[in-house]
């Protein structure tokens, strides 16, 4: 019969013993691999200072037991000191339903890719996934949007 503790140091030993190329990223952190196949859209401002403009869709069905693990955002429009917030929602054309929302204060006059935003959100099974963006500034910012889901 194995003493008080001889059990988990034989555990300890046999983990340490496995090699790297026994495990991958993805079972470490339970995120998909990396592809250029990610869902993704272009949709524009209202031109109105913080107004929402319309929803572009994304995906027209996600499949089931996806999560939105988060974004990636790049400024299509040449335009300085302007923050953009976009929101993310699920449903059909015309009733959408928010989801999360995501902020990119912008300073520069040039386009840019922003970087990666975590959301971390479930989505329901089958959903039709879009997003809309508004602004602070009184033109339309055109705003690319990637999705990482899974």
């Amino acid at each position: 019969m194995p003493k008080f503790g001889e059990l988990i140091a034989t555990d300890v030993w046999e983990a340490a013993a496995r090699t790297l190329t026994d495990i991958s990223i993805e079972e470490l952190f339970d995120l998909p691999e990396l592809t250029t196949r990610y869902p993704r859209t272009s949709i524009n401002t209202s031109g109105t200072p913080n107004t929402f403009g319309a929803w572009g869709q994304i995906s027209a069905d996600v499949g089931t037991g996806k999560r939105l693990l988060g974004c990636m955002i790049g400024m299509a429009s040449a335009v300085a000191n302007v923050t953009v917030e976009i929101e993310f929602g699920v449903g059909a054309s015309g009733s959408e339903v928010a989801i999360t929302r995501c902020c990119l204060p912008h300073y520069t006059s040039t386009y840019s890719i922003a970087g990666w935003f975590p959301l971390y959100r479930a989505i329901t099974d089958g959903a039709r996934l879009s997003a809309r963006a508004k602004d602070t500034a009184s033109a339309t910012v055109a705003v690319g949007v990637v999705v990482m889901v899974d």
